[in-house]
């Protein structure tokens, strides 16, 4: 059963890769699903598959918020001509007192959280099969 979820999400981030390699964009959309798919999975599952968290905040019920955050700035250009970009992505995942995640959302740059939801970054789940390379299993 978990491997099932594993592949039922996997399927839906490859086409969210596909999607951005071939639209050069990833969609709100396409981002909403991918962050859907982790609900009612165990967040042990989400830590496994994208990495320690940047951080963790403890509700009163019980329950956590799981936080990652990514952001990168890039200088271009050289001498009085230069330029620099950011982009930032910002997810919150909620976790009841049973560890399971019960939603999420995200915020900021599409791409920027695109590759933090398809991680080549992250390290695959030992729970799932290993995926095709720049994929990442989901529920």
């Amino acid at each position: 059963m978990i491997k099932r979820q594993f592949f039922n999400v996997f399927i839906i981030l490859a086409a969210i890769a596909s999607a951005a390699s071939l639209s050069g964009c990833v969609t709100n959309q396409d981002l909403d699903q991918a962050l859907s798919g982790w609900v009612g999975r165990d967040a042990d599952d989400l830590v496994r598959s994208w990495g320690a968290p940047n951080s963790t905040y403890s509700l009163k019920d019980g329950g956590k918020i799981i936080t990652y955050e990514r952001l990168t700035v890039q200088t271009t250009g050289s001498g009085d001509f230069r330029d620099t970009e950011s982009s930032h992505c910002k997810i919150d995942l909620t976790v009841n007192p049973d560890g399971k995640v019960t939603g999420g959302k995200w915020s900021g740059n599409n791409e920027q959280c695109g590759a933090m939801m398809t991680p080549a970054a992250t390290p695959a789940s030992s729970l799932a099969p290993q995926p095709p390379q720049g994929l990442s299993p989901s529920p």
